[in-house]
């Protein structure tokens, strides 16, 4: 585990990137996707400050590793620690391919990926926050796969989007279990894929009729989108945009055995950026970070995690304007 220190005077601030989806045409200094990237990656490390910078997936597409090593090297220019996960579209090459991309992250200076245990997939390695000595809190990065399959209810198999496999649940728990022996009481996972349980939470708390594309998405609370009891809940929730794997893999039935991770944060739905509180844990879609690929330019920029003293977690989005980038 890479641990980090906080300072007792200030929250550890983790800036969240995610999806941003360049290919290798796109990555030219003059090419108006590649600006409004770097703008936006820029604007948010100017604001935030970060100690580390965390990524949730889908950088670019398989084997675009010019484009890969353009980007890298763009989040490693900071001189900021950051921390990357993979996404479906990370995996879309051949198998070798994503070994080439993960060998980049490996060869950089300040990215602190590891491959982790081959059993769980490419990627699954834990991150801790220390202050005074102790461990406060713990990042979960784990590798939701690039697909997984399923039975329709024709009698068809059928691929899906993929999810976080038993074998990494099991991983998870015996970590829970290590880190509470040494006084960590509160984590948090990142990861790509939505757990199934989003789009059961979706159901619950969002109101029917709203039409996500009404929603003034930077005003910070929008009470009059969620039914009684997620009245606390912010953002856009898109109803039938909930890419997650089509059957519940019992993932978020073992968070809350554990009690442990107080927030999932994940990607990969780009029109997304709702964060709803859910049976004690609280569900968070990143912003996406640039234009790559679908999205909205109200959806623009990135979501911060400042860790308290206690361990605990505020999350917020923090949205670029890149209309300036023509």
């Amino acid at each position: 585990m890479k641990v980090f220190q906080k300072r007792n005077d200030k929250p550890f601030i983790i800036l969240n990137l995610s999806d941003t989806q360049l290919e290798d045409f796109e990555i030219g200094d003059d090419h108006i996707q590649y600006r409004r990237l770097a703008y936006t990656v820029t604007q948010l490390i100017a604001q935030t400050k970060p100690d580390l910078i965390t990524f949730t997936g889908d950088i670019s597409y398989g084997d675009n590793f010019a484009a890969y090593r353009k980007l890298i090297n763009l989040f490693d220019s900071f001189d900021i620690p950051w921390a990357p996960v993979l996404g479906n579209h990370d995996y879309e090459a051949e198998p070798d391919a994503i070994r080439v991309v993960c060998d980049i992250f490996c060869q950089m200076k300040n990215c602190i990926f590891e491959y982790g245990d081959p059993v769980l997939g490419i990627g699954n390695y834990t991150v801790g926050i220390e202050e005074n000595g102790r461990i406060i809190h713990s990042l979960f990065l784990m590798d939701s796969h690039d697909h997984a399959t399923f039975c329709a209810k024709d009698g068809e198999i059928r691929e899906c989007y993929g999810e976080l496999l038993p074998q990494q649940m099991e991983w998870y728990s015996q970590m829970v279990d290590n880190l509470r022996k040494i006084g960590c009481t509160e984590s948090t996972i990142l990861t790509h894929v939505p757990l199934y349980v989003y789009r059961e939470a979706c159901a619950k708390a969002l109101k029917e009729g709203i039409d996500a594309k009404s929603v003034p998405v930077q005003k910070e609370m929008q009470q009059d989108c969620w039914n009684e009891g997620y009245e606390d809940s912010l953002g856009v929730w898109s109803k039938g945009r909930i890419s997650s794997c089509e059957y519940d893999g019992g993932q978020f039935d073992r968070i809350l055995e554990k009690d442990h991770t107080r927030t999932v944060l994940v990607g990969h739905d780009h029109l997304n950026n709702a964060v709803v509180k859910y049976r004690g844990v609280t569900l968070a879609y990143t912003l996406k970070t640039g234009s790559g690929c679908s999205w909205d330019p109200r959806l623009n920029g990135g979501t911060v995690l400042a860790v308290d003293s206690d361990g605990t977690v505020s999350l917020g989005h923090v949205f670029i304007d890149t209309a300036s980038i023509v």
